[in-house]
């Protein structure tokens, strides 16, 4: 009997995924979100699914939450990326993704809102809001502070106006002396 052994380099996606997760985890804590979301992007491209879908057994259940832990976490670092570029198209995008994944977490919803007030939508903005607050207010019984203090800080930012095509700073006062605002506030 004649035996080989073949020794061929291997990797497995989950080891590049987590590898390119955490350089671009790495990179947002230094302040380099144009680093950041790159790699963040391309972890994400190797998530296609939970991991083995269908099976219950403790370490493939502990190594699936993990990996979706960690997807939700990338997903939300673009999101963070995106929002500082000012592409609140795109974020919008990957906050509706998140609230898909898990439409109890304020982070998503306070992205959501962030995007809306960014792009000059605080009519949605403000319907996002009500529904996330009667969301919460059903399913666990508690409002998160955090969504209204995103709502209200989306007056002072700097929001795209469809009708110039220039970014403008929009006035608090005039933004709370609105009918919406006055309806959260």
């Amino acid at each position: 009997h004649n035996l080989v052994a073949l020794e061929l380099p291997c990797r497995f996606d989950y080891q590049d995924f987590e590898e390119l997760f955490a350089r671009s985890q790495a990179a947002y804590l230094e302040g380099d979100g144009e680093q950041a979301l790159p790699l963040a992007r391309q972890a994400l491209r190797l998530y296609r699914n939970d991991f083995l879908e269908g099976f219950d057994e403790d370490w493939v259940v502990a190594g699936r939450s993990r990996w979706a832990a960690m997807r939700y976490q990338a997903l939300t670092l673009v999101a963070r990326c995106l929002l500082q570029q000012s592409n609140f198209e795109a974020v919008e995008q990957c906050a509706r993704e998140l609230l898909l994944i898990d439409d109890l977490r304020e982070e998503a919803h306070c992205l959501l809102l962030e995007a809306l007030a960014g792009a000059g939508r605080p009519v949605e903005a403000v319907a996002h809001y009500e529904r996330a607050q009667q969301l919460f207010e059903e399913e666990i019984g508690v409002f998160p502070g955090r969504l209204r203090e995103t709502l209200v800080a989306g007056a002072n930012t700097k929001i795209y106006n469809r009708e110039t095509g220039h970014k403008e700073t929009r006035e608090y006062d005039e933004f709370v002396r609105s009918d919406l605002m006055k309806s959260v506030m």
